[in-house]
């Protein structure tokens, strides 16, 4: 499994709806390779929903989060947290969720552990004052791809399919390799070209 860096900023912006209307929204932003001298840049260009959290299962995740503050609000000095929703984490310390965690004050930063276990689709959000900041933007969808893509059990491009009579491999369009399928006792050996049996049994 991969080591995956990652770091997000917790901020505010706007956003502009199918009507033409724009709306405050507090929210995350990618800073994710940003040098710290530019930060700041980044102020107020949170988005909606926050930036797609992609790993596998299995892999280690170091989450930084950066509170940029809001300068739309410069009189809220919120703190913020990452809670990973509905998914099991290690300890509470990086749950995100303030009571037994950590918040992070303007100006800070904290990196967050995160293990997946579980595939599936899940999200984040802040956990400060959650019924306020989910509302106002602060959550964004995180995918967990299964250890299976990773490591698929048979070659790219082939579809193992199987009938009452026979078991055959063939071979999908796309794939530009040839691959002999491999022998199994008592099945029929197919064609590796047309997937057809060729009548011949293995073993």
């Amino acid at each position: 499994m991969a080591r995956i860096d990652k770091r997000f900023g917790a901020t505010d912006g706007w956003i502009r709806m199918p009507d033409g209307t724009r709306h405050y929204i507090f929210g995350f932003v990618d800073l994710t390779g940003v040098p710290e001298e530019r930060l700041a840049l980044y102020r107020g260009r949170a988005t909606l929903p926050g930036p797609l959290l992609e790993v596998g299962e299995g892999d280690e995740v170091y989450l930084t989060l950066t509170n940029l503050g809001f300068p739309g609000r410069p009189e809220l000095d919120d703190t913020h947290t990452i809670h990973w929703h509905g998914f099991p984490n290690q300890i509470p310390l990086w749950d995100g969720v303030p009571e037994a965690s950590i918040s992070v004050p303007v100006g800070r930063s904290f990196t967050y552990y995160f293990k997946p276990a579980n595939p599936g689709t899940y999200m984040y959000h802040c956990h400060f004052e959650p019924v306020e900041h989910i509302q106002m933007g602060m959550l964004g969808p995180l995918i967990v791809r299964p250890a299976l893509e990773k490591n698929p059990p048979l070659p790219a491009g082939f579809l193992p399919t199987t009938t009452r009579l026979r078991s055959t491999s063939v071979r999908s369009s796309f794939c530009s390799r040839s691959w002999t399928p491999w022998p199994t006792a008592g099945w029929p050996q197919p064609n590796p070209t047309t997937g057809r049996s060729t009548g011949r049994t293995i073993g």
